[in-house]
């Protein structure tokens, strides 16, 4: 699946289903499949079958919300989130997952409680780090942003947009120079995806 060969992982899954039709792993497997090919309906179908089976497997509720938030249902997805701390409590991707709805729907402190709590269990989740830094930022605690999106440059060096967040940090804090370095560095690495992709 990762590598995009979807028929070749379609016989695998239908042949292993097969072999054990009530297999959580392969239904989770089959809702994937159809996840990354866009198939929604089908997708749903195969995570509530694996919830129907064990109400309580994590990842087909963690799945089940990243299906719902491609379709752009808040409700649903954040109903998702919380029915994961309700097994696991301490969840990062369920504490990031509302964090970010959080953040979406613009409540700025309860989005930072909720992404402070999922980077206590998983202190290198990119997007967790990025939706905190740009609270940061957007309530004017830049030292706060400042670090934060210096980690992220550390972890993720090619990324432009986090060059670029750096810079605007940078400039806020009155470091024009160091900036100016972050700018520049974005706008390298945007031209050189560009020729990649072009």
């Amino acid at each position: 699946m990762q590598g995009k060969h979807f028929d070749e992982a379609r016989d695998l899954l239908m042949a292993a289903q097969q072999l054990t039709p009530r297999n959580l792993v392969i239904l989770q497997g089959i809702g994937d499949l159809h996840f990354y090919q866009h198939q929604d309906q089908e997708a749903l179908v195969a995570y509530q079958q694996c919830l129907a089976l064990d109400p309580r497997r994590v990842d087909s509720r963690l799945a089940l919300a990243r299906l719902y938030e491609r379709q752009h249902r808040s409700g649903d997805e954040k109903g998702e989130y919380q029915r994961v701390l309700d097994i696991d409590p301490d969840n990062p991707a369920a504490h990031a997952g509302l964090g970010h709805l959080a953040l979406q729907s613009g409540s700025l402190d309860v989005a930072a409680k909720e992404l402070r709590l999922a980077l206590a269990v998983d202190a290198n989740d990119l997007p967790a780090i990025e939706d905190l830094a740009l609270i940061e930022f957007r309530q004017e605690a830049f030292d706060e942003a400042l670090a934060l999106y210096t980690k992220l440059v550390t972890l993720n060096p090619n990324n432009p947009s986090y060059h670029y967040q750096l810079g605007q940090t940078l400039l806020k804090l009155g470091h024009k120079d160091d900036a100016q370095r972050e700018f520049t560095r974005s706008q390298e690495l945007k031209a050189s995806a560009s020729k990649r992709t072009g």
